[in-house]
């Protein structure tokens, strides 16, 4: 209806550029009040020069997944508005964006990014426990040897221990998945919490504490200046048990290329890398181990 009584008035359409592809349905519902521009690729993230290039013409910005936005970026530009995917921003500067007088909105906490995120860490537990990357890529090579293979025996998640980094919603919601399998879960957090304690059965350990005693490491705090780097990989008690990560941010990048590049059967589970962060488009030393 804006479009329309815009277009009657002879004005002109709000222009939106989108950092990366989304849904056809999303596109439908801002193409019906706004002229979009997207980088479309799916094989890569958009690079600085080509996200300069697409926001000179724009003056609207949707941001999604790992895009620096800062102030070189936004001097180049005339937005009145930035849009991010995300409930905390990690990739745009916000200091940079008022400075320059652009708003920022970011999305609501919602119940449903929670479950998702956690969902999505259960299942790269269970890939990591069951070595499903593996079996997956022998099959698809043709390389599977037998039926029964111990070569891809895994191990179960019944009986082990999970030990939980920040027990936020991520944390919280992680916590039931996991004792659903039937697995114990300690925690660690800036202070204990008892009546989490409590609701969800879980034992509050030190940091170093629950690297010792854990089978798996769950790292699920909220990313802050406190908590970038808050864990250095040379931590774990033992190189073989496997560390699921959600964020490498909050580990120390270097101890973490120098574990999975070396000989220790240390295993990641890794979502989104700061190196990839500052380097759209380029590949992680090691992304290709385990998944």
């Amino acid at each position: 209806m804006r479009a329309s009584n815009e277009r009657r008035r002879g004005g002109v359409r709000p222009k939106v550029f989108i950092v990366q592809a989304v849904p056809e349905e999303a596109l439908t519902e801002l193409r019906a009040v706004a002229d979009v521009e997207m980088f479309g690729a799916l094989d890569r993230t958009i690079t600085r020069r080509e996200l300069q290039s697409g926001l000179r013409s724009c003056r609207y910005l949707w941001v999604l997944g790992e895009i620096p936005v800062d102030g070189e970026i936004l001097d180049g530009a005339e937005l009145k508005l930035i849009a991010i995917m995300e409930i905390l921003s990690r990739s745009v500067d916000i200091a940079a964006a008022t400075a320059r007088g652009i708003p920022v909105t970011t999305l609501p906490n919602l119940d449903a990014v929670t479950t998702s995120t956690a969902e999505h860490t259960l299942g790269l537990l269970v890939a990591l426990a069951r070595r499903l990357p593996q079996a997956e890529r022998l099959l698809r090579e043709g390389r599977w040897a037998q039926y029964q293979s111990m070569s891809l025996l895994g191990t179960r998640l019944a009986g082990k221990s999970l030990g939980i980094v920040g027990l936020g919603n991520v944390g919280r919601r992680l916590a039931r998945y996991a004792a659903g399998l039937g697995m114990v879960v300690r925690y660690t957090d800036r202070g204990r919490l008892p009546e989490m304690e409590q609701q969800l059965g879980v034992e509050w350990r030190g940091l170093d504490e629950l690297f010792r005693e854990s089978d798996f490491i769950a790292l699920t705090p909220t990313l802050t200046a406190s908590s970038r780097g808050l864990v250095g990989l040379g931590r774990s008690g033992s190189p073989e048990r496997p560390s699921t990560c959600s964020r490498p941010s909050r580990r120390q990048s270097a101890a973490a290329r120098t574990r999975v590049s070396s000989s220790w059967r240390t295993s990641f589970l890794r979502r989104i890398s700061e190196r990839r962060h500052a380097n759209p488009g380029r590949r992680w030393p090691g992304s290709s181990h385990p998944v």
